[in-house]
């Protein structure tokens, strides 16, 4: 007499429909998974630029004697190796960001103080980052699309090297609306 046994175990037809519902999921998951670290690395460059330009605002209402700020109209800059960059060594693609690319420029419009920022990564070869903007535009929905950007080698340059009236035909290869009537300082270190 036979007896029947239970079978235990999984055919090839349940195996390789399994393999096939795993591939179909692969496909869809991994460009969705892509996106949102591409994403949050674009929104990591948004939030070291708005922390950039508060280290800024810190100096500057501090009441410190070596910033002078700046008449209206007129403009201070701030590079990121002049403020404390401390916070700044893990750039969001693993390179790092450029001490002296990467500045906060101080306008005075009026009565109000305007800052601008521009934080510059390099790695592999690429220059990506906030090219100088507004600090309010940061905050705008569709920030990481419109202000996240890679840079040109040619347009990336040391504000070290640059004297005051330079910087301006360097901040307007970035911003063309970006304006001052002069630039009183340039502090990096």
């Amino acid at each position: 007499m036979k007896v029947l046994r239970d079978k235990k175990g999984f055919t090839l037809v349940e195996l390789l429909a399994t393999v096939v519902i795993l591939g179909i999921i692969m496909i869809v998951a991994v460009p969705n998974v892509m996106g949102i670290l591409t994403r949050n690395r674009s929104n990591t460059y948004l939030e070291d630029a708005k922390k950039l330009s508060t280290l800024a605002e810190y100096q500057v209402r501090s009441g410190s004697n070596v910033i002078q700020k700046p008449a209206t109209g007129q403009c201070i800059v701030m590079t990121l190796s002049y403020l404390d960059n401390a916070e700044f060594e893990d750039a969001p693609n693993g390179g790092e960001y450029l001490k002296n690319v990467s500045f906060v420029v101080v306008k005075k419009e009026g009565n109000e103080l305007k800052y601008y920022v521009q934080l510059l990564e390099k790695y592999k070869n690429t220059y990506r980052g906030v090219k100088l903007i507004g600090t309010p535009k940061l905050a705008e929905n569709g920030a990481v699309n419109n202000y996240v950007s890679n840079a040109k080698k040619a347009d990336v340059e040391s504000v070290t090297g640059l004297d005051k009236d330079n910087f301006l035909t360097f901040a307007q290869k970035f911003n063309s609306s970006f304006s001052c009537t002069s630039v009183n300082s340039v502090y990096t270190r």
